[in-house]
């Protein structure tokens, strides 16, 4: 009867050891995952962004800017950190002192790779490589 309950009492130990040790390697294997996920996003994220920015005036460029930034900062923002800018609501009106004129008629608008915007300064991710321009355009 005392080596049946030995034996028992070992079986269950053991069981419990077990169990103990694939809840650990469990736990690092999630660990590990969670940990090259976090790594690799935060590589993303410190990646940085080269984009050229370009401001005509009446047909000559004015300013060229080259900016390294991070990835994921939006053009506005960029702009803000390398440049004086002042803006309302995401609409720029002024670059480096240059300043549109609702009375003139002329505004700043902006191309990105040739292509014309879709979206404000302020809701335009650069991303690597970009040509900004842009051009105070009378209306």
């Amino acid at each position: 009867m005392k080596k049946t309950s030995n034996l028992i009492l070992s079986l269950l130990m053991a069981v419990v050891l077990m169990t103990g040790c694939g809840i650990s390697e469990t736990q690092d294997r999630t660990n590990s995952s969670e940990k090259q996920v976090e790594s690799s996003t935060a590589k993303d994220k410190s990646k940085e962004v080269s984009a050229n920015v370009k401001v005509l005036v009446a047909g000559e460029e004015v300013e060229d800017v080259e900016l390294a930034v991070d990835n994921g900062v939006m053009l506005l923002d960029a702009m803000k950190e390398n440049m004086i800018i002042e803006e309302t609501d995401g609409f720029i009106n002024s670059i480096n002192g240059v300043e549109q004129s609702e009375k003139d008629n002329k505004f700043w608008i902006y191309t990105a790779n040739d292509e014309e915007a879709t979206v404000g300064a302020n809701e335009y991710e650069l991303l690597d490589g970009d040509q900004v321009v842009w051009e105070l355009t009378e209306f």
